[in-house]
C-alpha cells in the first residue's frame, strides 16, 4: 500500500530508560529525541523525566518510563536517536 501524504497519524511510544550503571544518576535527567526521518513530527522534542521515590535521582537497577507522540504523515518508519540528558535540557 502506498503511502498517503494527505494521512497523518497519531503516534504514541513508551520508552523505558533503566539505570544499568553502579551509581545513581542525579538530576534532573531529560530525554531527548534526535534525527527523526522529515514526515515524522515530535510532539516536544525534550522531556523531563519523572523520577521515582524522592524525584532525585534514578538509582542503580531502577527505571522510568515516558510517553512519547509522533505525528506520522503517510505512515513513515519511525526511527530516532534518544539521549538522556543531566541537568537542564540541552
Amino acid at each position: 500500500m502506498d503511502a498517503n501524504p494527505q494521512i497523518v497519524y497519531d503516534v504514541v511510544q513508551e520508552v523505558t530508560i533503566t539505570n544499568v550503571t553502579a551509581l545513581p544518576l542525579v538530576g534532573p535527567l531529560f530525554l531527548g529525541i534526535a534525527d527523526l526521518p522529515k514526515k515524522i513530527l515530535p510532539l516536544g522534542d525534550t522531556r523531563q523525566l519523572e523520577l521515582p521515590g524522592s524525584g532525585l535521582d534514578l538509582l542503580p537497577g531502577q527505571s522510568v518510563s515516558v510517553e512519547l507522540r509522533f505525528l506520522n504523515q503517510g505512515d513513515a518508519p519511525i526511527q530516532y536517536t534518544a539521549r538522556v540528558y543531566h541537568g537542564r535540557a540541552p
